[in-house]
């Protein structure tokens, strides 16, 4: 049974895969405690998303705001900027896949809004 199954971002972008350069998956698991956040923050690539644990609200600015708990999947926003806050009471966990290309960034910082 799929996790998730879409050709859009959370908040509505059609996801492009990067070209022009050697595609490169990269996984990582991002942890946060009570309280902390990412930063306000882009991704380049498409993301897929999975909650591992805990509870995460993610700020999309003028898109509005959207919590995920553990068992939640995503295809997160790629050219809107963003800002996940672990909003429960223990940690949170979350395995962050991102389908890009050798060279490009998974992450960019953006500007506090």
């Amino acid at each position: 049974m799929p996790l998730l199954a879409s050709g859009e971002t959370i908040v509505g972008e059609t996801i492009a895969y990067p070209t022009g350069a050697a595609a490169k998956v990269t996984a990582a698991i991002l942890t946060l405690a009570p309280g902390a956040s990412t930063g306000w923050h882009t991704h380049g690539v498409p993301t897929f998303g999975y909650i591992l644990e805990g509870e995460l609200t993610v700020d999309y600015g003028e898109k509005g705001s959207r919590v995920y708990r553990a068992g939640d999947a995503l295809l997160e926003a790629i050219n809107i900027a963003h800002d996940g806050r672990n909003t429960g009471a223990g940690t949170m966990r979350i395995l962050a896949v991102f389908m890009g290309a050798e060279g490009l960034p998974t992450s960019v910082a953006a500007p506090v809004k």
